[in-house]
């Protein structure tokens, strides 16, 4: 019996090898396309992010965050979703600000972007913060679970 097994599993790669040859650079290409797919899925969802601030837009934060989102604030304090998404109604303060060195990271249906935030604050002094979202694809849709806000100090 373990001879006529070994013999019809011999044939069967035989028939399937080149096929399986031909499929698989097929997937890992069409695994590819899908990680540059959510990348640049994720890249317009973070600049959502951050436009909702600068703008006070809480009904996208609504939207995408997840219900038990947190953000870990400079100061180490924790703002939960519903204190976070009530305090993005109205636009941001500073003078300026703006996005630099954005990446993207993902492990499957999670996230993780980065990015500076170089500002400059109304009464004219300047700042610059690091984040960290953490992000989850949930039912099909990409949503932020955390978001860590550390300021970068000298810069």
């Amino acid at each position: 019996m373990e001879r006529l097994v070994a013999m019809l599993t011999g044939r069967v790669r035989a028939v399937l090898a080149p096929s399986l040859r031909a499929i698989v650079p097929l997937v890992c290409v069409a695994a590819r396309l899908a990680c540059q797919a959510d990348s640049l899925e994720l890249v317009k969802l973070n600049r959502g992010y951050v436009d909702s601030f600068i703008h006070g837009d809480a009904a996208w934060y609504d939207a995408h965050l997840t219900p038990e989102f947190e953000c870990l604030c400079p100061d180490g304090s924790i703002v939960h979703r519903a204190d976070f998404v009530a305090g993005s109604t109205k636009p941001m303060t500073q003078r300026s600000f703006s996005l630099d060195s954005v990446r993207v990271k993902l492990v499957g249906d999670v996230a993780v972007i980065t990015a500076i935030t170089p500002f400059v604050r109304a009464d004219g002094t300047a700042g610059t913060n690091r984040y960290t979202d953490i992000w989850v694809r949930r039912n099909g849709k990409w949503m932020t679970l955390q978001a860590q806000i550390t300021p970068i100090r000298g810069r």
